[in-house]
């Protein structure tokens, strides 16, 4: 194991706002995707088990809060 994180999600309250953000200041592209009727903006990431995240777009579970990010 490369690391203990292998995963993370950004929920966000402006989806393509975040995607050109990340996209600008890491020099890559963000690409977009549909997951289970879901669009994410996939972070790029290797095969051989690199961390890999996404950016969620605002829903009743999941979005930005004064309390942190997470599910609520």
């Amino acid at each position: 194991m490369k690391s203990a994180i292998n995963w993370f999600d950004i929920p966000t309250l402006n989806f393509k706002r975040a995607v050109r953000f990340y996209s600008e200041i890491l020099g890559e592209t963000i690409k977009t995707s549909e997951f289970m009727g879901q669009r994410l903006g996939l972070f790029p990431m290797d095969d051989d088990g690199e961390v890999g995240g996404d950016i969620v777009p605002p829903s009743n579970e999941n979005k930005p809060s004064k309390d942190g990010t997470g599910y609520i």
